[in-house]
């Protein structure tokens, strides 16, 4: 009988089994249908401190950051596989106005290890006007999220703890000290399966509020490869080969994984507002990401069935939140102690059949 059954190979999924195989937890299997259209395979993957019109740092951002370099440069290690690279994110100065107040951000002590109101302009002015120039935020990652789930895939099936299976909820059978599925006997089963979750029979009365995202893959020939993330009405990401990812919408409504002509129109409008170069579109993904109305994570157990638990709800900042989480929501299953998570992060509502 396994201890743990983690259903799903998401973010969420894969860093949960991370946590408890470096806690020792070894008697765990993870079990998905590798869905390549997953939010967590298609995201952009980037970590930004600071969010907002008006300039906020992303919630507990001292302790996300520090516990995400940790995780990813740890994992680097085991899976022989670099997907993590701190990466600038440019912004360029709107008018006099946000020119000073940015300034007056940057004197403030606590603001020093995430603005740079200095930095080379030079390889910006050859991808947008900005005759005041501009700034940028320090300490932001961007994570290659597909790099990194395919070489944990990899390194879970070497390991024997994990199976492609299509997994159908309906065939649970929940028994006083475990829970079956099919031949798989578990003491505990964790559901990580991104939006999926949000239209389970367990899980369904959460608040999620699912958001459906499409970026752009685009080329550009003419200028050397950019070296940080530009931020202006959306985001230019670069890759290598002179590609780059522009992205990305939200949209509330036609929540399914087909792209659409809308939201290519609309991140083409965004971009051709200060992108000066030419350049050519080669791709659009799309992807439904988990979030919540709450803008929190859910952690934690099911009302009824003790043995079941989620672990969801990370959003659009899925790859800066997970590492966290994972440690919190490891910790939780092998303590039982609901005070291992943050107070915010666990479910609160009646989930029920």
């Amino acid at each position: 009988m396994l201890d743990y059954l983690i259903i799903g190979q998401g973010i969420a999924g894969s860093l949960l089994s991370y946590e408890l195989l470096k806690n020792n937890h070894n008697n765990i299997l993870v079990i998905d249908k590798e869905n390549p259209k997953a939010s967590s395979m298609v995201g952009t993957g980037i970590c930004n401190p600071i969010v907002g019109k008006y300039l906020k740092k992303t919630w507990m951002v001292d302790d996300f950051f520090s516990q995400l370099v940790e995780t990813y440069q740890d994992l680097e290690k085991i899976l022989a596989t670099n997907f993590l690279r701190k990466i600038p994110i440019y912004h360029k100065y709107n008018d006099i106005e946000e020119q000073n107040r940015i300034m007056g951000f940057s004197a403030n002590a606590e603001w020093q290890d995430y603005i740079n109101t200095s930095p080379d302009n030079t390889q910006y002015q050859l991808f947008v006007e900005s005759k005041l120039g501009g700034w940028e935020s320090k300490n932001s990652f961007q994570v290659n999220g597909s790099r990194f789930l395919l070489a944990w895939r990899k390194y879970l099936i070497e390991k024997q703890k994990y199976k492609s299976l299509n997994f159908n909820e309906n065939k649970l059978v929940f028994h006083q000290q475990y829970i079956e599925y099919k031949h798989i006997k578990a003491k505990k089963v964790i559901f990580c399966r991104g939006f999926e979750d949000a239209t389970s029979n367990f899980f369904k009365s959460l608040p999620f509020s699912l958001v459906k995202g499409e970026w752009l893959k685009i080329k550009i020939k003419d200028v050397p490869q950019l070296e940080s993330i530009i931020i202006q009405s959306c985001f230019l990401l670069p890759l290598e080969n002179q590609e780059y990812i522009v992205g990305s919408t939200y949209h509330w409504d036609n929540l399914t994984e087909d792209i659409s002509i809308n939201a290519k129109e609309e991140l083409v409008e965004k971009l051709e507002r200060f992108l000066k170069v030419p350049y050519q579109i080669i791709e659009q993904k799309v992807g439904i990401r988990p979030a919540t109305h709450t803008r929190k994570p859910f952690l934690g157990k099911h009302f009824t069935h003790q043995n079941l638990f989620i672990f969801n709800g990370l959003g659009t900042k899925g790859f800066s939140l997970a590492p966290f989480f994972a440690k919190q929501m490891a910790k939780y299953l092998i303590s039982d102690d609901i005070n291992a998570i943050q107070n915010e992060a666990r479910v609160k509502y009646k989930t029920k059949i």
